[in-house]
Order: structure tokens, then sequence, then C-alpha cells
């Protein structure tokens, strides 16, 4: 038994195997682990199939459920959160979006908390449109927006490094790089940078509207650069986004 805290959020434990790198999910208090990719029975990007005596499933709403030996019975003494954790047919919900491949392999895609919820009722994980944004070279964060609209916008940090360049191969004239975000050349390349990525994903998932920025401050969230990714943001802190600056991606 055990008591809820605010640790207890999913984890991607990497481990060195014979064959490689491997990716286990657990959660912090509430099972040991569910899924571990095997040395010889692996993949990658995926976190495995579940463990011996261990099994999981996907909810009608997309939340990864598992179930099994490892999985904790209760909250001490607190049957409304224990409640709340589980399923009525006794299921751990583990606040994760995934998917499970023919394989019977869990690949986790989002947190349920993070999913938006478009006008039009589409349940869209941000995280996997944000990863595809930043597989450009000129781009270096995403944040998605658009629960309770009509269509998906974004909010995105120019790669500086990348954007320099562009601009000194394409003689174009500045004094600092924040002169660079407004530029309608710069404009325009990322406005080709989005169509292209928006060609990966179905048309309700595609980015209609984008707001450039210098980067991602404290003020507008909790942010890291690290692999081009937003950990930790809260998306309402672009809640008026789009705003001043925002451009149609000509989709």
């Amino acid at each position: 038994m055990t008591r809820p805290n605010q640790s207890q959020k999913a984890l991607r434990h990497v481990c060195i195997s014979p064959s490689g790198l491997g990716l286990k999910y657990r959660l912090a208090t509430k099972l040991v682990f569910s899924n571990v990719n095997r040395p010889d029975n692996y993949n990658f990007g995926v976190v495995g199939p579940p463990g011996v005596g261990l099994f999981h499933k996907i909810a009608d709403d997309g939340e990864v459920l598992v179930s099994g030996r490892n999985v904790m019975k209760e909250y001490y003494k607190m049957p409304e959160e224990t409640a709340g954790t589980f399923t009525e047919d006794g299921w751990l919900k583990t606040g994760d979006i995934g998917e499970i491949d023919a394989n019977n392999f869990l690949k986790i895609t989002d947190r349920k908390k993070d999913l938006i919820i478009t006008a039009g009722g589409k349940n869209i994980a941000p995280s996997r449109i944000e990863g595809i944004m930043t597989t450009s070279k000129y781009i270096n964060q995403v944040c998605v927006v658009g629960d309770k609209r009509k269509y998906l916008s974004a909010v995105v940090a120019l790669d500086e490094e990348n954007i320099r360049d562009y601009a000194d191969s394409h003689q174009i004239v500045y004094k600092i790089f924040s002169d660079l975000v407004g530029h309608p050349d710069i404009k325009a390349l990322i406005d080709s940078e989005v169509k292209k990525k928006n060609q990966e994903l179905p048309s309700f998932e595609t980015l209609k509207r984008v707001t450039l920025v210098p980067e991602f401050t404290h003020h507008l969230g909790k942010f890291t650069g690290k692999a081009g990714q937003i950990i930790g943001h809260n998306r309402k802190s672009f809640a008026g986004f789009p705003g001043p600056g925002c451009f149609y991606g000509g989709i």
C-alpha cells in the first residue's frame, strides 16, 4: 500500500542490454514496472512488451491501462484516491496515452493531461506533432495549442544557429537575432517547413497558424531546449496565442 504524491508520474528508464539500448516503463509508486525491451525481443522508440504475469491495454480515450502482480493494491486508508486510480474492473490508470502494435509492444505517445480536445471533438497528442516539427533544423522548440478550437496553432522558437546561417547565405540584413523573427523571408522559410511537416500528419493534426518567437522564456512557461522538445510546460501560458506576428501556414 502507498500514498499518492506529486512524484507519481510516468518515468522512462534507460537500461543497457547485450543487444543495445532498451527502454523500461514504470510508474514511480504504483508498480515496479510493466513493460521492458528484452535482448531477444526489442524495438526502438517503444517500451517493449509487458513483463511475465503483466497485462496492458488501451482504453477508449487512448489511456494506457495495466494489470498484474506488480500493480499496487490500494492507497493506504484512501479509498477515494484508490477508486480514482483504477477502472471499475481493476485496471490501473497510468495517465499516459499510448499505442500497442501488432507485436504487443507499447509506445508512450503523451500524457493524458496534455491531450488537446478540439472543437470538433478530436483527441490530439501534441507532443507527437511537436516532435515532427522539431525535425526541421530551423525549428528549436514548438508548443502546439488548440484546445476547444477549430484548428491547431503553434508557438515556434527558431534555431538560432541555423537561422543565422540561412540569413547570411541569403543576404538577409539584420543587426540582432530577434530582427529575423519578423523578417518576411524567415516567415516564408518556416511556412515552407511547417507545410512539409504537415504532410506527415492527418489533416486534423496539421498546424494552421504559427507564431514565431526567438526563444521560450520563463514568463512563457517552464521549458528546456533538450532535443528541441518542451518538457513540463503549461499550455495555458499560450492561451492567448496566436497573437501579434502570427501568420497562416499556407495550408
